[in-house]
């Protein structure tokens, strides 16, 4: 049977109340005191009620993780998710809490999300990868804090935590410069911020190396496979084509080196 705060009182002859100030870190418990009662807890395997502690803070203890399900034919954003889903497990389960995964599309919606807003399910929810604004704006609406994971909006504000793609494609178009190659392609994507970001840093390397941009060297795809192989086929249908192409993605790269 799963120890409770009542019975960890029983042990060390406190009161309950100040094993339950204890155990959320309250200062009006002294340090010694506090040690001693999480030594105690641990020992007898003790678990916080989450549903009995959101009762009375007005908190689910419980985090919406909305994952995108576009499909594509090459693994990496797989292998992306994992490694970020990895993430939030560890920090959320050191914090304890809950985590509740939806998986969502710009086209089709499976309605988990819908069932956070209603319920309020989550004090918070982290949109990993590209969905529609639809659903931010849904969850904005709604005053439940988000935080965006590798997502691009140009209108909408948020809190977010994107890589570099600026400082990435400058650096890419750098490399290729530095291997003599004078005459650089670029494969891009639809996705407009992600793609503009992607574009400055490919235009700052070229204008720092006095190289006038060649509008018929700029291509773009839809982010797999098959639009990398037609957009570099486009490429080098070109009469003198580019020499290097800086891509966005891998799998318009993998794409592209089939068309090579």
């Amino acid at each position: 049977m799963r120890a409770t705060i009542k019975d960890i009182a029983k042990v060390l002859d406190l009161s309950p109340s100040t094993v339950s100030r204890a155990l959320r870190d309250c200062s009006s418990v002294s340090k010694k005191t506090r040690e001693k009662i999480l030594h105690i807890a641990q020992s007898m395997g003790y678990q916080p009620n989450l549903t009995a502690r959101g009762l009375v803070s007005g908190r689910t203890q419980n985090i919406g993780v909305i994952l995108s399900i576009e499909t594509r034919d090459y693994n990496s954003l797989q292998i992306f998710n994992s490694i970020v889903v990895n993430g939030i497990f560890e920090v959320a389960n050191t914090a304890n809490y809950n985590l509740t995964f939806a998986k969502e599309s710009k086209k089709h919606q499976t309605g988990a999300l819908q069932r956070i807003i209603e319920n309020r399910d989550a004090d918070g929810v982290l949109i990993v990868n590209v969905v529609s604004e639809d659903i931010l704006a849904k969850l904005t609406i709604n005053n439940i804090p988000v935080v965006l994971i590798d997502n691009h909006f140009d209108n909408l504000q948020s809190y977010a935590v994107n890589n570099n793609d600026r400082l990435g494609a400058y650096l890419g178009t750098k490399h290729l410069l530095s291997l003599g190659y004078k005459s650089i392609g670029f494969i891009g994507i639809s996705e407009q911020a992600f793609n503009r970001e992607c574009e400055m840093g490919y235009f700052q390397a070229l204008l720092e190396s006095e190289i006038r941009t060649n509008p018929n060297f700029l291509a773009k795809g839809n982010g797999d496979l098959g639009s990398g192989y037609d957009a570099m086929m486009k490429l080098l249908k070109i009469n003198r084509p580019p020499r290097g192409v800086f891509i966005v993605n891998d799998e318009m790269a993998i794409g592209a080196i089939k068309a090579i």
